[in-house]
């Protein structure tokens, strides 16, 4: 991370705001691969099992890895460039094979063409669009102050959509053709659907239609750069004791260089998570009264949500703070009002539930009393017919017990009174 820190600021020094390809994006990608390492021979040797999670139980190694097989897991062909990043056991397993061997007699070793075929063409589409839009709108003319003065608002608002949905294609043409490179060589096997067809999204590193159609910012995400946001997790989220959402954001923009544009993006990703998480939990349950307001709660957070994305990312690809200030004002800041809004203004707390969803809960809450109430006097009226049939099953011993005349009378006659009682 030090080296990687170095090499972002002598790249923003002597190319500010440029966006050359050289080593810095295969850097940040051998430094997830050598924090997996790291972590995962933590786990092994210097770490108590019963504290670890049942993920850090499966990838932790019980040695450190060889120099052929570290070096291999950190400059193998297919991922070097791009990645997407996977564990040193995914590796592991996709070297020897044990990830696609055929566990049951006769099945043959599954397939990726279907797959290979599919993500090409969807990184054929990415390109198409790339080339229909990239050059016409480029991301640096949202926070130009004469483009703002001579457009309307709504023009502004479509124009900064297309320009940072043409962003988000070249990202989607790279990971889709990285993904496809991978399935190939036979790496991102995920096992078997319910119908029997193999899976090949196990380094997916975007998930297209969700992610364009999230109804919140953690759905986003979640679907954005997944291999990099399970690295964040298992590296950060699950590790440090406190403040875990802000360590992540913190570490990602760190991770990812020193330009003002991406602490602007994070800062204000992590706000807007925050907010929605409040409207869903107060506002969500209002429109679930039926499948028609459901439906209408879902595009409004839809359109709502892209809305955000892009206020959101415009700072992130444009890197320079006097432009993402310029865009942010000129959309008179509606991102952070709404969150600074929902946060102060909508109650906290529990969920609402709707009347009737309470009315059956306490109902069924009262029928469960009633039947605990019944169960337990039956069982208080059954033992006291036990207890009194016990005690004249005892006097009736007692007394033809007085009545025998010397002991092996009496012990026959109790043994023959218990034996009549057994059959």
């Amino acid at each position: 991370m030090g080296f990687l820190s170095v090499a972002h600021l002598h790249r923003q020094i002597t190319d500010y705001g440029g966006y050359t390809l050289d080593f810095t994006g295969p850097l940040m990608v051998l430094v997830q691969r050598t924090a997996y390492v790291a972590f995962s021979v933590h786990d092994g040797l210097a770490r108590d099992e019963s504290k670890l999670t049942e993920e850090q139980r499966r990838e932790r190694l019980k040695k450190v890895p060889s120099l052929l097989e570290y070096f291999s897991y950190l400059f193998h062909y297919s991922t070097i460039l791009a990645g997407p990043v996977c564990t040193f056991r995914e590796f592991n397993d996709f070297i020897d094979g044990s990830d696609i061997r055929p566990k049951d007699p006769g099945q043959k070793e599954p397939s990726p063409m279907s797959d290979v075929l599919r993500k090409i063409m969807v990184s054929l589409v990415c390109v198409t669009v790339i080339l229909l839009t990239g050059s016409n709108y480029p991301i640096a003319r949202n926070g130009d102050p004469e483009f703002i003065r001579s457009h309307h608002f709504l023009w502004r608002v479509l124009y900064s959509w297309i320009s940072i949905l043409s962003v988000r294609m070249r990202y989607y043409f790279a990971f889709t053709l990285a993904e496809a490179v991978n399935n190939m060589c036979g790496l991102g096997f995920n096992g078997y659907d319910e119908n029997g067809k193999g899976k090949w999204n196990r380094v997916t590193n975007v998930d297209i239609l969700k992610l364009e159609f999230a109804t919140n910012m953690k759905q986003v995400l979640d679907n954005w750069n997944i291999c990099t946001v399970l690295w964040l997790r298992r590296i950060v989220y699950e590790r440090v004791p406190h403040h875990r959402t802000l360590a992540v954001f913190v570490m990602s923009a760190f991770w990812h260089g020193f330009y003002p544009g991406y602490y602007m993006a994070f800062a204000t990703c992590g706000l807007m998570v925050e907010a929605a998480r409040k409207v869903r939990r107060t506002c969500r349950p209002s429109f679930q009264r039926s499948r028609v307001a459901s439906r209408v709660y879902d595009v409004l957070t839809c359109a709502v949500t892209i809305s955000c994305l892009t206020f959101t990312t415009i700072p992130f690809v444009a890197l320079e703070l006097s432009i993402g200030l310029d865009y942010w004002r000129s959309m008179y800041y509606f991102g952070h009002v709404w969150c600074f809004v929902a946060l102060l203004f909508l109650p906290g707390g529990k969920p609402k539930t709707h009347p009737k969803v309470e009315e059956n809960t306490q109902a069924t809450a009262e029928e469960k009393d009633e039947q605990n109430n019944s169960t337990t006097d039956e069982f208080i009226e059954l033992r006291h017919r036990v207890n009194k049939k016990l005690e004249a099953q005892n006097r009736q011993e007692r007394l033809l017990y007085a009545g025998a005349r010397n002991s092996l009378l009496k012990e026959n006659l109790m043994w023959g009174l218990r034996l009549l009682r057994t059959r």
